[in-house]
């Protein structure tokens, strides 16, 4: 990963070094959390060639950036359906994970239904509907 957590800004309050720990990974306890060390253009991609779809599906975006949220919807893409729960962790920016979930949409035609969010939208649930909900 280098010696930045972001390869870019943030936002004025967040610089790419914001995140930075040295390229060190968090571990779990947990054997269902996996992480991937590297970019999400090097990491994303692999991972969706390789995911196998489940009959239910939730996607935790928490990317941050516009590029990485609007890639990892883009290669997720095949698995998001009807039943899909996406969260998303900063939905507020809407420079970056609001204009990647709103561009995604437009491009898919995908209909949602919001099943939480905080007052500020700072975090937000969506599950995806069929397509021909009313």
């Amino acid at each position: 990963m280098g010696l930045t957590a972001l390869k870019e800004d943030w936002n004025f309050m967040m610089d790419r070094k914001a995140f930075d720990i040295g390229g060190g990974m968090p571990s779990f306890d947990d054997p269902r959390v996996r992480l991937f060390k590297g970019w999400f253009t090097e990491t994303v991609p692999k991972y969706a060639r390789d995911f196998k779809a489940h009959s239910s599906l939730i996607i935790h975006l928490d990317a941050d950036l516009y590029s990485s949220t609007a890639l990892a919807l883009r290669q997720l893409r095949p698995f998001i359906g009807p039943g899909t729960i996406l969260i998303f962790d900063e939905l507020f920016d809407r420079d970056h994970e609001l204009k990647a979930f709103t561009e995604f949409l437009n491009t898919t035609r995908q209909k949602i239904e919001c099943l939480a969010a905080t007052n500020a939208l700072t975090q937000a649930a969506f599950r995806i509907l069929p397509r021909d909900h009313a």
